[in-house]
């Protein structure tokens, strides 16, 4: 029990230090692929008033959390519960109550402003809608916590109405992510459905020699059929195993061709999305087109999804990329695909 009355207080700052850290990537959408980058940039260019609200956070938990383990600021005692017995349980002085309030107050104004920041900028109205109701039920779980150990400190146990608000306030989870588990499970192994081909590499005149490891430039006349020789590509990998991935936009050339292709994965680039959504097929992820940070981590994700292995990656619509975000923009995102591309062990093929 003293051990409970200890660790206790840690384990809710921590998770008050983490909560805060989710809503300033929710809000801010970091385009940095590395963690060290984010970091540098939250440290610098964010440091105010992200990087300050944070990280002073984080100190005030490390010294409440040492404070409350050397002071031992609580006592055991014999609590009536809703149920009309006793029970023994941790009651902290008002003095620890005292010190803890800025926490809650904290935790509850940062990430209350983040992330009604955060959905006034998505487009789509359920992805919205969750956001407000999970940031209502984040407003519910500080308050119910700290009237928790403020009934203690009165003599009654009401930790079940506490658990009960926590619980239902992170129901609207399943509303934020919905799309969570189709994405994870868009992402795994090729099954074998066809015999192993070479069609892109006797295209290329090679035989039967891997492109794996290899660059190859191909030019080709403006009035030839590209999508046959992307085809031909799609079907080596997938035919050796190989997962492929395709971002493309629904009902272009290359998806109506590669559509009739089994095993083939599609991130279809769309503005009728805020986040990645389940497609109307199993194969299909919906992304949005003017969000590049959920580009790039949809395909690092791609290129993590079979560890130690390839995996192959087309990338349609350079020319619309440019139209849409800019010459510079969209420089700067194909610098960042090549960044996470030769991050990648072994190096992917791609197209």
């Amino acid at each position: 029990m003293n051990f409970y009355g200890t660790t206790l207080p840690m384990l809710i700052f921590t998770d008050a230090v983490l909560l805060t850290s989710f809503s300033y990537v929710v809000y801010t959408r970091p385009t940095e692929t590395r963690f060290a980058d984010r970091v540098k940039t939250f440290l610098t260019k964010r440091a105010f008033p992200h990087g300050i609200a944070i990280m002073g956070l984080a100190f005030y938990v490390i010294f409440l959390d040492v404070y409350l383990a050397v002071s031992r600021a609580y006592t055991l005692a014999s609590l009536r519960n809703l149920a009309g017995g006793t029970t023994v349980g941790p009651v902290y002085t008002i003095g620890g109550l005292e010190l803890s309030l800025p926490i809650v107050l904290l935790y509850l104004l940062y990430p209350t402003a983040m992330l009604l920041l955060a959905a006034r900028r998505i487009s789509d109205s359920g992805a919205r809608r969750g956001i407000v109701l999970f940031t209502l039920g984040w407003l519910a779980v500080g308050p119910a916590i700290f009237l928790n150990a403020l009934f203690a400190a009165q003599g009654y146990d009401v930790a079940a109405i506490g658990f009960l608000v926590v619980s239902v306030a992170f129901i609207p989870h399943s509303t934020v992510f919905r799309g969570t588990a189709g994405l994870a499970s868009f992402f795994g192994p090729v099954r074998q459905v066809m015999p192993e081909a070479h069609p892109f590499t006797n295209r290329l005149g090679r035989g039967e020699e891997s492109l794996r490891g290899n660059v190859v430039l191909m030019q080709y006349e403006p009035d030839a059929r590209f999508e046959e020789a992307v085809r031909d590509f799609v079907v080596e990998e997938i035919s050796g195993g190989t997962p492929t991935y395709i971002f493309t936009s629904r009902g272009s050339p290359i998806h109506a061709l590669l559509a009739q292709v089994p095993e083939t994965r599609f991130f279809l680039m769309t503005e009728s999305v805020s986040y990645p959504k389940a497609g109307e097929a199993p194969s299909e992820i919906l992304i949005p087109r003017n969000d590049q940070a959920v580009t790039l981590d949809v395909l690092e994700r791609a290129m993590r999804s079979e560890p130690g292995s390839s995996v192959g990656l087309v990338f349609d619509g350079v020319s619309d990329l440019i139209l849409y975000d800019g010459v510079e923009k969209a420089y700067k995102f194909l610098k960042q695909v090549n960044e996470v591309l030769g991050e990648s062990k072994p190096p992917p093929c791609s197209s």
